[in-house]
């Protein structure tokens, strides 16, 4: 498994360090929603994964009172040309408060997101979203509409045990586990799972592969020596 996470405002004291120890891979991070303000802990969180070299994406979650286009405005705006590994994320899912809208009205929603997105960025967005939201989208869909869906990489909320929803032959990512407790983090966490092997992982992030370091004996004793010499011994003896 090649083991990522998500973080927002709700995560405000993270090891870092720790993280990665834990096999965290890869991040999303809360870049913001609808009109309100960046999310508070996105530059903290950026600034981190950037120094520890993890591949990061941002994921805007869409008010959907509002306009997909109207949506796409505000998320340039907290951006700010940063799109971290290229790989934005249009989350659509039903929120209760703002009431639970047709298939037709979050399809249309989702569609200006992409186009909008797009025109303005070139990128193509990845799309979280569940099972109920993405039958619901789906229901009597047309085929052109269908298949600008499906140029949109997907992020999937849990259940992957039940195969990829349709219409998509795959899932990117499955975020399989939900509120979580770790040591690093104060608040819970999401984990999510990369779909794919070692190869498509650092082709999707375009990283470069990095060999296991296996000294020779030579070296061992080198490091050894250089690492007594760093603690104080004295050496020459």
């Amino acid at each position: 498994m090649i083991k990522g996470t998500d973080l927002s405002h709700w995560n405000t004291k993270v090891n870092y360090d720790a993280m990665v120890d834990d096999g965290i891979r890869f991040g999303c991070l809360k870049l913001g929603q609808g009109k309100l303000p960046k999310d508070i802990m996105f530059d903290t969180h950026r600034k981190n994964f950037n120094r520890l070299q993890v591949p990061w994406d941002f994921y805007w979650f869409c008010d959907y009172r509002i306009s997909g286009v109207e949506n796409v405005k505000n998320l340039l705006e907290k951006a700010n040309g940063d799109f971290g590994y290229n790989h934005p994320v249009c989350d659509l899912e039903f929120f209760n408060p703002w009431g639970r809208p047709d298939g037709a009205h979050m399809r249309r929603f989702a569609l200006d997101f992409f186009g909008e997105l797009e025109a303005k960025t070139s990128l193509l967005c990845m799309f979280y979203s569940n099972r109920d939201m993405i039958n619901q989208i789906m229901y009597q869909i047309n085929q052109n509409d269908k298949n600008e869906f499906l140029r949109h990489e997907l992020w999937l909320a849990t259940h992957a045990q039940y195969g990829n929803p349709s219409p998509w032959d795959k899932y990117k990512l499955n975020q399989y586990e939900l509120d979580l407790i770790v040591s690093w983090s104060n608040s819970t966490v999401d984990l999510n799972d990369f779909n794919g092997n070692e190869p498509e992982y650092q082709e999707f992030y375009d990283t470069e592969i990095i060999p296991p370091f296996n000294p020779t004996h030579d070296e061992k004793v080198e490091i050894l020596w250089r690492d007594a010499k760093d603690a104080g011994w004295n050496m020459d003896k």
